[in-house]
């Protein structure tokens, strides 16, 4: 390697040391720098004046007339000063550039940080924490100038529209951020709106400032930084999409949330990511001037992106009238490492998803760790995309064996869930030991995200033999008593780990957590208006007594944390919980609208959207005059109106159709809805008390 020359332009560390700064000039490291032990992110270059000026950019332009993709061009168009030339070489529009306002310093590093303690911990496990934090730290500020003077070629992990993407997802649980931004309104000359920074002043609308409209700024500003880039493929771009996915999700989006993640998909199917031996990998393996500590990061951060979009995809696309974007056998990476691993920069080889099929089951495997928690987890939402494909497709009700029949698709998913489960390691099976464990070290929330994860898939299992049509004498009620008496063990095993996780604040809060919650809720109450006389051919009357009485508590504990929810999607169950309580129920119901809210947790299917949508009403939900207020739904609300709402919520309001069909599969948009009515009841009819 050739001895490094002195640039005509010096790294910020040697120009404030005032030292002469020998470097390749091509941005890589300077040799003091590389002596000093320092990362090649720390080693920055910012071009002054006329040298910024001079600087011509790399474009990737489509070339749409000759159908050739991507092709590199120079541009010869430059701007007169450093703002044009950054949003001209990263495609973003300057003009949104210059108008968003980022929070103070210490205070987009705390909503930083609140990301990397929450919704990290699910799905977007692919940021290094300490090197994303550090970076930010070292800023004076983030604001025009900062973004002017960013080098994405240099530091591309570094692209605004992931931080953008991270305050959009986060910014909702900060209370500070709530005030600066909570009064934004996307349909009311958002490009017009200023934050409020000055805490001490009192604007007068601090009944309109919610987490919805403060995180609502920030997605605004990602959609319109992505509009010039989504045909654009690099890797930050798929994390952003990935990550305002969920949002999207979270605000009850659910068909931008969709599409979201089917660009997100597709990027990183274009940009290799799926593939061990592709461009994006050799080119981080071939870098000379990457350290091994760098290079190990810089890998598993692009696996990972990966698997993100994977899982979220196995998320939002599970269900009728979903397809998925991403095969599961068409990855061929490894399955991501530890996280003490992916920290620590350290050289870890795993196996691929269908190389550790092959491992499940076999006794070593939880000795020799071979398989990840996050590597498990990914298991798990292949197995969920199937709970709730066959859920979606109505389950048991298409099914024409028996639940406990070998060949049955029931059995079979539920075979396929009792083996993850046995081949999951001591420390990472469910137990009060390991839940009390994992919090006493302050690192419970991948334990808590993979366990909630794995007790909706049983809820989805289970549920569909509770709420089983029995005409086709499929079941006994002696076995129907045997499914249900589980099914209410995992409700409650995981109302009482989310009860035990938001108390300490430790809960991955991430939108599918609502649908949780709601589907809990649910079953809970309904057993507590199943008839005694009917139970008490089952179970003594003791018993009998004890088990209502815990489930009311249970649905009355789900109801109080769907009201407490930051999330649009909560305030939405919340809503349809106390639509539920309409004693004009049956006409609720049969209108085409509130029936999309009841199944799916957005609608499922969407109009074309020639014209802007009009502004969003944010305080209505229901569409009759007969249902009740929902303005308790607000946070400011009394517990005297969820008593009230829980008290309202009886039994006369089940008797005349079938709960199954209220629960929201994940997009049962075409059922029947009069049939259900007319023909179909449950196995347990709760009004006549027979069993059919």
């Amino acid at each position: 390697m050739s001895k490094p020359q002195r640039s005509s332009i010096a790294c910020e560390f040697c120009r404030k040391s005032k030292i002469r700064c020998a470097n390749n000039g091509d941005g890589s490291i300077c040799a003091r720098c590389e002596k000093l032990g320092k990362h090649s992110d720390q080693c920055i270059y910012k071009p002054k004046g006329h040298q910024a000026l001079k600087e011509k950019p790399i474009i990737i332009s489509e070339s749409l007339n000759h159908g050739n993709g991507v092709h590199l061009s120079r541009s010869a168009s430059l701007g007169s000063n450093a703002s044009q030339i950054s949003s001209r070489r990263y495609y973003y529009n300057s003009s949104y550039l210059s108008r968003i306002r980022f929070p103070p310093k210490f205070l987009l590093i705390k909503v930083i940080k609140i990301f990397f303690s929450n919704q990290y911990h699910g799905i977007f496990q692919f940021l290094h924490q300490d090197s994303y934090l550090n970076h930010y730290q070292q800023q004076s500020k983030i604001d025009e100038e900062y973004l002017s003077n960013l080098n994405l070629s240099q530091n591309p992990e570094f692209d605004p529209i992931v931080l953008i993407a991270i305050l959009a997802i986060s910014a909702r649980f900060e209370p500070s951020m709530i005030q600066i931004y909570g009064d934004f309104d996307e349909f009311n000359d958002p490009d017009l709106f200023k934050p409020n920074f000055d805490l001490s002043i009192e604007d007068g609308s601090s009944a309109a400032k919610t987490s919805y409209n403060t995180s609502n700024y920030f997605g605004y500003y990602a959609r319109n930084f992505l509009k010039d880039v989504f045909d654009k493929p690099s890797i930050q771009r798929v994390q952003a999409l990935t990550i305002l996915s969920s949002h999207e999700w979270g605000n009850t989006n659910a068909a931008r949330s969709y599409l979201y993640n089917g660009m997100a998909a597709r990027m990183a199917i274009i940009l290799g990511l799926s593939l061990p031996s592709s461009l994006c990998y050799r080119k981080i393996e071939s870098n000379k001037t990457l350290t091994q500590f760098e290079k190990n990061i810089k890998l598993e951060t692009v696996r990972r992106t990966m698997w993100s979009v994977y899982m979220m995809d196995r998320a939002n696309a599970s269900g009728r009238n979903r397809s998925f974007a991403v095969k599961i056998e068409e990855i061929k990476i490894p399955l991501p490492c530890y996280d003490f691993e992916f920290s620590n920069g350290l050289t870890v080889k795993y196996p691929t998803y269908n190389e550790s099929l092959i491992l499940l089951g076999i006794s070593d495997i939880t000795k020799e760790k071979k398989i990840s928690t996050l590597g498990f987890q990914i298991f798990f939402f292949e197995l969920w995309a199937k709970v709730a494909k066959w859920c979606g497709e109505m389950g048991a009700v298409k099914e024409n064996l028996r639940p406990m029949d070998k060949h049955s698709t029931f059995n079979r998913l539920v075979n396929d869930l009792n083996l993850l489960e046995r081949s999951l390691p001591p420390d990472l099976k469910y137990s009060l030991e390991n839940l009390n464990y994992y919090i006493g070290i302050n690192h419970v929330e991948n334990y808590g995200y993979i366990h909630c994860l794995i007790f909706l898939c049983k809820v989805f299992l289970y549920r569909e033999v509770f709420y089983l049509k029995n005409s086709k004498n499929l079941i006994t009620i002696q076995d129907w008593w045997k499914y249900a008496q589980y099914l209410l063990n995992v409700v409650r095993d995981c109302t009482n780990l989310m009860k035990t996780l938001r108390s300490i604040n430790l809960i991955v809060d991430a939108p599918f957590l609502n649908f949780q919650i709601f589907s809990n809720l649910i079953i809970s109450l309904y057993f507590v208006e199943l008839p005694d006389e009917l139970l008490l051919k089952l179970i003594n009357k003791v018993t009998l007594l004890k088990l209502k009485q815990e489930n009311k508590s249970l649905g009355e504990l789900n109801i109080r944390m769907l009201h407490d929810n930051v999330w649009k999607l909560g305030e939405k169950y919340y809503s349809l919980v106390k639509e539920l309580t309409s004693t004009n129920l049956i006409n609720v119901l049969t209108k085409e609208d509130v029936k999309n809210r009841i199944y799916d947790y957005g609608e499922g299917e969407v109009q074309e959207e020639i014209l802007p949508p009009p502004k969003e009403d944010s305080t209505s939900f229901s569409v009759t005059n007969s249902t009740a207020d929902l303005s308790s739904s607000d946070p400011g609300s009394t517990n005297s109106n969820i008593d009230q709402l829980i008290q309202d919520f009886g039994y006369e309001n089940w008797e005349i159709f079938d709960i199954g069909t209220v629960l929201p599969s994940w997009d049962v948009l075409n059922q029947n809805f009069s049939e259900s009515q007319n023909n179909d009841k449950p196995i347990i009819s709760a009004k006549s008390g027979e069993v059919s």
